[in-house]
């Protein structure tokens, strides 16, 4: 199960190499489309962790979005995927602020100490920004859209 995270981290790390396979980069956007955010929030294993998926995919769907911006469908369906998986993680948020750990951190931390999914989803809603230093670069050219 952890296939459904695992997709959205190499999208997210295919777009930020300068050396990738881009078939396999459009075979995982593809699949994350398809899977949804909602998705990859609901519970798969006590040993999943949800934050990751949301976090990378939102990642690769802003480098993906940025590099492709001149094409409509694609612009369209990044920014559709980047704004439903921010509402999903607002609908997550505690009325004190921070967010619930969820699957296999909730198991170790027996729900006392919510720091590490309150990162995790802090760092996801911020990723649109481009305030990590890891966006302050020149993206790789990437080769033109497949179809």
């Amino acid at each position: 199960q952890s296939m459904k995270g695992g997709t959205a981290a190499d999208v997210a790390t295919l777009a930020l190499m300068q050396k990738y396979d881009f078939d396999v980069m459009m075979k995982g956007y593809k699949y994350l489309l398809n899977f949804t955010p909602a998705a990859m929030s609901a519970p798969h294993t006590p040993y999943h962790f949800p934050y990751y998926g949301h976090y990378y995919g939102i990642m690769g769907m802003r480098l993906l979005g940025q590099e492709y911006k001149e094409d409509k469908d694609f612009r369209d369906n990044t920014s559709r995927y980047i704004a439903e998986t921010q509402q999903e993680l607002l609908n997550w948020q505690e009325k004190e602020g921070g967010w619930r750990n969820r699957g296999w951190i909730d198991q170790h931390e027996k729900g006392e100490n919510h720091s590490y999914a309150s990162s995790f989803a802090t760092l996801s809603l911020y990723v649109t920004d481009g305030r990590l230093s890891l966006y302050n670069r020149t993206p790789p050219k990437l080769p033109k859209k497949a179809e």
